[in-house]
């Protein structure tokens, strides 16, 4: 019973211990490292999304003049 309670305090101290240490790494905010990869990710989702409006920009239909239409007419085979 001894031991197991020694167990038990012996992990809550780690847990502790590592709760502090993510306490602490959170506080002193991102590393450079992990800033670059973001900027990077910035950077990839800003160029797809520019693909991705150029494909949109094709899917619309512009008319020369302003109008109504009033009849269609289609060739049927």
């Amino acid at each position: 019973m001894l031991d197991q309670a020694e167990n038990d305090l012996a992990a809550e101290r780690a847990d502790i211990s590592e709760s502090e240490a993510n306490h602490t790494a959170a506080r002193a905010g991102p590393t450079q490292q992990q800033r670059a990869v973001a900027e990077a990710q910035i950077k990839a989702a800003a160029a797809a999304l520019a693909v991705l409006q150029r494909r949109l920009d094709k899917t619309i239909l512009r008319a020369l003049a302003d109008g109504v239409v009033t009849f269609t007419f289609s060739h049927r085979r």
